[in-house]
């Protein structure tokens, strides 16, 4: 009874101790222009024991090691780590990296501390890597509520660019505006064309404006977003510098739909079919399929030229782009060429930036009609006839030697014995004072 009476009294006397070892520290959380910063999160170092300040921007917090770094860090702001003590008044500065990035934002430039309205910049660092044929590529699935719809598939061919889910409407033009260095391109269709007048390989950045406030600055066509785009400049006292890259690409075709051969096909018409059908079936084997598709090979190639003196700076560029289809005769070529130029003049007061640069595209279009051709056509039959007519390729005839209006045309004929060329040329410049 005794030792029990003892170890009560022992316990009784360390709890004063045990208190005295903890301390409570309170203070208060400021930026650099005096206002309370509330929800700044206060942590001991080395510990996931923390605390936030209120609205006030005043905290409390029970701390066990007297030598004990508290850790304040606040979205926008450089992290502050400063010795426990009693009372504590913290004064958190500005991040330089998040809250002082230069944004364009139409008018002219600002810091994302000071922009109005949801903004976003993607940068040449974030940029998709590859083989990049279209401009919208680069920033596919880099930016909540940007929806890059990927193209057709046909060479040459944009993608759709939706912000926060435009992506119908009865009459309006649901597509941003594109801004290029400082100049607004109009869209007449849902591929974006004012993208197309850029070389991917010449853009810098691009600033997205996602809400209805850029139309404060674009008037009504920017209901839909804004998308503004930076191409690459020289540098001021930079050496002259010659930069050549390319890149290739191969395309297969992964499937193809799956059809009667030439010998299930015969069974089934010699099973089903009536004499004069069975009278048409030919002696060969052929997959139409095979026939119309290949392997396709792409390449893209940019020289750049840049070079920067003591107030001015230029950089050139041309670009070569080369892609085929999966279809036969299905491609598309683009020349690019592009011109930046910048002088800084009165010790600095007076700049001038002049910019101009084009695209010359060329698309072979491949009669889409051939892909369901070779589906549907006879694989009995032989791609070519050995005569002359129609080019030398097989086809179904009546009896006057005219094709049959109701049967399916020779996909490869279609492909070979048809062209549909287009070329499309776009220019943009302009010079800033």
């Amino acid at each position: 009874m005794k030792q029990i009476r003892q170890l009560v009294l022992g316990i009784l006397f360390l709890i004063p101790l045990l208190m005295s070892s903890q301390e409570i520290i309170k203070g208060t959380v400021i930026d650099a222009t005096g206002m309370e910063l509330p929800g700044v999160s206060v942590v001991i170092k080395g510990t996931d024991k923390g605390t936030a300040t209120d609205f006030d921007g005043k905290f409390e917090l029970r701390v066990d090691d007297a030598n004990a770094i508290i850790t304040f860090s606040f979205i926008g702001y450089e992290n502050q780590e400063v010795p426990a003590s009693a009372e504590m008044n913290v004064v958190l500065e500005e991040s330089s990296e998040s809250l002082d990035e230069v944004i364009i934002i139409g008018y002219g430039q600002t810091t994302k501390k000071d922009a109005t309205g949801s903004v976003e910049k993607v940068g040449v660092e974030q940029f998709n890597g590859g083989n990049i044929l279209s401009p919208e590529q680069l920033i596919s699935g880099k930016t909540a509520g940007v929806n890059v719809i990927p193209p057709s598939g046909k060479p040459g061919s944009t993608g759709t660019i939706k912000i926060r889910g435009g992506n119908s409407s009865l009459s309006a033009n649901n597509n941003p505006l594109i801004v290029i260095d400082g100049v607004p391109m109009d869209q007449d269709s849902d591929n974006a064309p004012g993208l197309s007048t850029v070389n991917p390989n010449d853009i810098q950045s691009f600033v997205i404006l996602k809400d209805a406030s850029a139309t404060a600055i674009y008037g009504s066509r920017a209901s839909a977003g804004v998308i503004l785009v930076t191409t690459k400049t020289g540098h001021r006292n930079a050496p002259l510098r010659a930069e050549f890259n390319t890149f290739v690409s191969v395309g297969t075709r992964e499937n193809q739909v799956s059809v009667l051969n030439a010998e299930q096909f015969t069974a089934a018409v010699n099973r089903q079919g009536i004499d004069n059908s069975i009278a048409l079936l030919g002696e060969d084997d052929t997959n139409w399929q095979d026939q119309i598709y290949r392997t396709a090979i792409g390449t893209d190639n940019n020289l750049t030229v840049t070079q920067g003196f003591d107030n001015a700076s230029f950089r050139a560029s041309i670009g070569y782009t080369y892609q085929e289809g999966l279809v036969k005769t299905d491609d598309f070529k683009r020349k690019s060429a592009s011109l930046n130029y910048r002088i800084n003049l009165v010790n600095d007061t007076f700049k001038i930036n002049f910019n101009i640069r084009g695209t010359v595209s060329d698309n072979n279009n491949a009669d889409d009609g051939a892909i369901g051709n070779a589906v549907s056509m006879d694989p009995t039959q032989s791609v070519y006839s050995g005569s002359p007519a129609y080019g030398g390729y097989w086809e179904w005839l009546d009896n006057d030697g005219t094709p049959n209006a109701q049967a399916p045309k020779n996909p490869l004929g279609l492909l070979e014995q048809n062209s549909s060329f287009g070329q499309t040329q776009r220019y943009i410049g302009n010079i800033k004072f």
